[in-house]
């Protein structure tokens, strides 16, 4: 077996000669193997133990794994890792042992990550994201190498079974300890190993071999769709342009989705990114989805993106003649002295003018009456083609009752029907 990785590692270009590699390190079977294969293969090996502590065994495992990386006179560095029993703990978790891998790697200058995963493995993930979907990239599995800044993330032992890393180690008489929650069937995964995949292997006793080159066609397609993707979304600085977007291939357009959530470290599936892509593909205007972890889809006219989700703040603010209002980025205050030239007012007739005036958000059903006729405030803001973060903080000045003014936007006909006796000046100044 030891001349199978050989050759594989040789084959994919995988890790230079003598080169330096910190190892994924639990003390399993599928990693104590990969431990004794590198060190005979001649690679100077970091161990990097994560100690979970959710079962008794885990302090023993740190123990031992320690005690072997002395015996052997190699590095090793260890990380506690508490389960907070969060939502999204797999993830977190996930993405802070890979954080730690890197640590170790960048402390001890070295080129490559290695984890232990194998074809089983890998026909374990196709299966389960086929079960609850993902993307291309998903669909492909587990990839056997990958870049992670200037570090290189490789799995030598993607040429072989569980069947014969379990020979080697019989063999080899190499010591390991057995997840015992690896015999469970409360998690997905291992009713997969236990259940799905023996019924395949009685199909095709060479289904491993087969989900593996179905692995490496899938990861071949979404390489090629996946630059694409990095191109578009580095021209259009990262915003889906969705005029140039709706013209692309679909297999495109989904990638480019995925990637965007990828970047926003947004958990993503087939129903997901489906979602989003007819959002996008809509007649509307404009049109949002509320995400995970306080995420959001927005679609602006020509426009589209995840943002960060916002409360929207109501504003109404009662505007007296003698008080100062702070809104947004605006100061307003009523001056009975003409402002000078450069700058912005509403000019109003005093004696027409019901204190406080309101200054406000929109309503629904607000009209505004304009020298045509009234008009609603929707179709205003609709002619103008405001989007929605526009509309919700568009400002209205009312006067008992009546819309006077949509700053900025619109001024009623009343006022220039009102009386030029007793003018009072309202100022708005940018802050």
């Amino acid at each position: 077996m030891i001349n199978k990785v050989q050759s594989f590692i040789k084959e994919n270009k995988l890790i230079e000669p003598h080169a330096k590699i910190v190892l994924a390190f639990s003390y399993g079977v599928d990693s104590r193997v990969l431990l004794d294969i590198l060190i005979k293969l001649g690679y100077e090996v970091i161990i990097a133990h994560v100690n979970h502590k959710h079962r008794l065994q885990s302090e023993l495992e740190e123990d031992e794994a320690i005690s072997l990386a002395k015996r052997l006179n190699i590095n090793y560095e260890v990380m506690h890792l508490v389960e907070d029993h969060s939502k999204n703990f797999h993830a977190d978790a996930h993405n802070k042992r890979y954080d730690f891998f890197m640590h170790v790697a960048k402390k001890y200058n070295a080129n490559y990550i290695a984890t232990a995963h194998h074809l089983n493995d890998n026909a374990e993930t196709i299966l389960l994201n086929l079960i609850r979907g993902s993307n291309l990239y998903g669909y492909g599995g587990i990839n056997i190498t990958q870049k992670r800044n200037n570090i290189t993330i490789v799995r030598p032992l993607m040429c072989v079974t569980k069947k014969e890393i379990k020979a080697y180690q019989e063999v080899n008489n190499l010591t390991y300890y057995e997840d015992s929650s690896n015999s469970e069937d409360e998690f997905r995964r291992n009713r997969i190993r236990h259940h799905i995949l023996p019924l395949l292997e009685n199909e095709n006793p060479n289904i491993l071999k087969e989900l593996n080159n179905y692995s490496k066609m899938m990861h071949e397609a979404f390489s090629f769709i996946r630059n694409m993707s990095i191109t578009y979304l580095n021209e259009h600085n990262n915003i889906i342009d969705v005029e140039s977007f709706k013209i692309l291939d679909n297999a495109l357009k989904k990638d480019i989705i995925s990637l965007i959530l990828e970047k926003k470290e947004i958990e993503k599936s087939y129903n997901l990114i489906n979602l989003i892509l007819n959002n996008i593909m809509d007649k509307a205007p404009q049109n949002e989805i509320t995400l995970h972890d306080g995420f959001i889809f927005k679609k602006r006219y020509n426009k589209a993106f995840i943002d960060v989700k916002n409360e929207k703040v109501e504003n109404y603010h009662k505007l007296y003649e003698n008080n100062v209002i702070y809104i947004q980025n605006l100061r307003f205050y009523f001056t009975k002295n003409l402002p000078n030239s450069s700058a912005n007012y509403l000019k109003l007739c005093y004696n027409e003018l019901v204190f406080p005036l309101v200054l406000r958000n929109r309503r629904d059903g607000d009209t505004i009456e304009m020298t045509y006729g009234h008009k609603k405030i929707k179709k205003l803001f609709m002619d103008l083609h405001l989007t929605k973060e526009e509309r919700d903080n568009a400002l209205i000045l009312e006067n008992n009752g009546e819309i006077l003014w949509v700053v900025n936007l619109a001024k009623s006909k009343r006022l220039t029907e009102m009386k030029s006796s007793g003018d009072i000046y309202l100022v708005y100044e940018v802050i």
